[in-house]
């Protein structure tokens, strides 16, 4: 997809922009910015937002009404991913009986964001890169708990990407990982999901 000695100013230069907003969000919603950076943000966001994500849209969107549609898609998409995730993460650990069905269904969501964010976004394709798979052995909430961080940690690996904060030239490495990171989200919501639902049969049954 990338000629081999391209290493800096992919095409991605173009979707940087609007994602160095979309991460800035992300660290709002952890409380790691200030009052006053959100507002900043804010005030960035109405007046600039709309026109840097058209330009950020992949070539495929042929037309201004599509650019404009998928542009939007991927906006809500990036901040979905985190807001789900974060519900996800605090209902797992608010209470000491999981409940399975509401994860499966978090996980479900996650996993439709993360892929129509592969589908979207134009990074490049990751060459033999490492499947992340879950333990298929975990038989309890402890060790499903902690499949559950591993996927948060992938998911906040990939938000926190420098390739979606650097405002110049970035390295293929970087763009690359972004997209390991998105296809181990959306590996793993699919194996949570199926642990999910066997955790939540056992469950009932003693």
């Amino acid at each position: 997809m990338f000629p081999a000695n391209q290493t800096k100013s992919l095409n991605l230069a173009l979707l940087i922009p609007a994602f160095l907003l979309l991460a800035t969000a992300a660290a709002e919603a952890r409380g790691q910015r200030s009052s006053s950076m959100r507002d900043q943000v804010r005030a960035i966001q109405r007046a600039e937002l709309n026109r840097i994500l058209l330009m950020a849209v992949p070539a495929k969107a042929d037309t201004e009404a599509n650019r404009v549609a998928v542009a939007k898609q991927i906006r809500e998409d990036f901040k979905d991913l985190q807001g789900l995730n974060n519900k996800m993460m605090a209902e797992a650990w608010a209470h000491e009986i999981l409940d399975y069905a509401f994860v499966a269904g978090m996980v479900s969501h996650i996993r439709v964001k993360a892929v129509r964010l592969k589908s979207n976004l134009s990074l490049p394709n990751s060459i033999a890169a490492e499947k992340t798979a879950l333990d298929p052995n975990v038989s309890n909430a402890s060790e499903f708990r902690a499949a559950l961080l591993l996927l948060d940690r992938t998911i906040m690996s990939f938000v926190n990407n420098p390739v979606f904060k650097e405002p110049k030239g970035i390295e293929i490495n970087q763009a690359t990982k972004a997209r390991q990171d998105l296809e181990s989200v959306i590996d793993l919501t699919a194996d949570l999901k199926k642990l999910a639902s066997s955790l939540a049969k056992t469950s009932k049954s003693k």
